[in-house]
């Protein structure tokens, strides 16, 4: 241990090229970090949205409003329209 400070005191060029790596390490594993995060909330986004369309559509059903479920299904200002009337968040 002692060998290694001393190499980079006595060296600034070696500790600015240490110093680089490791900040660019840094930079690659928040970065990768930040990633895998955005990856997991997609996936959650993904599945609530998937979840609140069934309910509606489910609940549609349940009250014989077919039309109104064919509409759900195509027209997105609809289903929002329905998704108040519902309740569904």
């Amino acid at each position: 241990m002692k060998e290694t400070v001393y190499r980079y005191k006595n060296n600034p060029e070696e500790m600015t090229v240490m110093c680089a790596e490791l900040e660019k390490w840094s930079l690659e594993e928040r970065q990768a970090g930040r990633q895998a995060g955005l990856q997991a909330g997609r996936q959650e986004g993904r599945q609530e949205g998937e979840n609140r369309l069934t309910t509606l559509l489910k609940l549609l059903k349940a009250d014989d409003r077919l039309q109104d479920l064919e509409l759900a299904i195509d027209d997105e200002k609809t289903r929002e329209k329905f998704y108040q009337e519902y309740r569904i968040h």
